[in-house]
């Protein structure tokens, strides 16, 4: 059965700092010097509990992100919804993967643009360099598997 939290709610049911938390946290951080002498042993320590906070509110983020996912919890903002989630997801994936993709294949166009120095006197690659493309063609080919159209990956 879901329950219907906004992330605010959602923090302060688990025990999470929620991002207003972090918002009055960093003001207090701000204005510390302001308040004249203060030890670099308090500033430090201000300054882990804040470090430790913030982690803990992207903690928060993540495990609400997962819930709205799983159904558990449905956000009554609309801001987060799991086909919108998802498909993010799946876009930042495939950007990962395209972008490895393109590399090698500027590797490739680079051998191939060596001119003589590649290249036999018949037009073919030497052969250190036909393996080297052969390589980058192989894991082009391994990476166009891994690309997403429809459905989340979850690895």
């Amino acid at each position: 059965m879901s329950e219907s939290l906004n992330f605010t709610q959602f923090c302060a049911k688990y025990g999470y700092p929620c991002d207003y938390d972090m918002m009055f946290e960093a003001q207090y951080n701000g204005s510390l010097r302001l308040a004249g002498h203060v030890s670099n042993r308090t500033i430090n320590k201000v300054q882990e509990t804040a470090r430790a906070n913030r982690e803990r509110n992207n903690q928060a983020h993540a495990e609400y992100i997962d819930k709205i996912i799983n159904g558990e919890v449905i956000d009554p903002s609309g801001e987060y919804v799991k086909e919108k989630i998802i498909a993010e997801r799946i876009q930042r994936q495939n950007k990962a993967i395209q972008t490895q993709i393109d590399a090698h294949n500027t590797n490739i166009q680079w051998i191939e643009s060596l001119g003589k120095m590649s290249h036999l006197a018949n037009g073919k690659l030497k052969k250190g360099y036909q393996l080297a493309v052969d390589d980058y063609k192989n894991k082009i080919a391994e990476l166009s598997k891994n690309l997403t159209v429809g459905a989340f990956k979850n690895d």
